[in-house]
């Protein structure tokens, strides 16, 4: 079996001799250089401070890649045949994130060839504010950037640390070190929102808005649905789910330091 180092799923070879495209026809050396003129291309260095400050991360690698290089916490896992479905604002299946075509979509792959053709893709739907990473997730590492293992299940962002807590998106669960257990649709909307909140505190305001309006809905209705997935996360994975006194809740990714006062 190759070393994780031997695996290469993108770009053309170092030493390949190139023959040129048929009169008419465009290379795909063309095809990568038209894309890359429409892009703002970011330096890994760049790309984290963006990623601080808001912008969506997008890593369209490969499962088995990902595990054998690891991930950018912070970062949404998306399968990349899925890509423009998720991230078009006019599309069905698109994701909370993208309200509208003003989203800055960062897309990364291992070595930043895939990555700027799907950027110059998101253009065409009209999110001309996407980009990609210089030389991708290779050139991330290299700048010794925080990196995590890999292993974040597709359409979940990658944790700041590993936590027993993850969903299942095609199940409509979560599991809690490995094992599945059953959510209702409004319990696995309300977890993935806390979720997404990478270990930062959700307002109540702002989850209840998330979960929308649904028959017996109520002014604490929020805490209640809290508190039935605290119940079903078992001791030690509830510890996670905080209450923030006044002003909502938090996932951590580790357990909250006791206050010994």
């Amino acid at each position: 079996m190759q070393s994780p180092a031997h695996i290469r799923l993108e770009g053309p070879p170092e030493t390949a001799t190139r023959s040129r495209a048929p009169f008419g026809h465009l290379s795909i050396d063309d095809l990568l250089a038209r894309a890359r003129v429409r892009l703002d291309r970011l330096t890994p260095e760049d790309a984290a401070r963006e990623l601080a400050d808001g912008a969506l991360l997008v890593d369209v690698r490969a499962d088995m890649v990902r595990r054998a290089e690891g991930e950018i916490p912070g970062s949404l896992v998306m399968d990349r045949n899925v890509l423009e479905w998720r991230l078009d604002p006019c599309s069905t299946w698109r994701i909370d994130e993208a309200a509208d075509h003003s989203l800055r979509a960062v897309i990364m792959c291992s070595q930043g060839y895939m990555s700027s053709m799907a950027a110059a893709g998101l253009h065409d739907l009209g999110l001309v504010r996407a980009t990609d990473i210089i030389g991708g997730y290779e050139a991330w590492r290299a700048a010794r950037l925080p990196v995590v293992p890999g292993g974040t299940m597709p359409g979940s962002y990658v944790a700041t640390a590993p936590s027993p807590i993850s969903l299942d998106p095609g199940g409509q669960r979560m599991l809690v070190d490995g094992a599945p257990v059953a959510l209702t649709p409004l319990e696995f909307r309300l977890l993935t929102a806390l979720l997404r909140g990478n270990g930062r505190v959700i307002p109540r305001e702002d989850l209840r808005a998330g979960l929308g309006e649904w028959a017996g809905s109520r002014s604490r209705s929020v805490d209640l649905h809290v508190h039935r997935i605290r119940r079903k996360l078992g001791p030690r994975a509830a510890a996670l789910l905080t209450t923030e006194r006044g002003v909502g809740f938090r996932l951590r990714a580790i357990p909250a330091p006791v206050d010994s006062r």
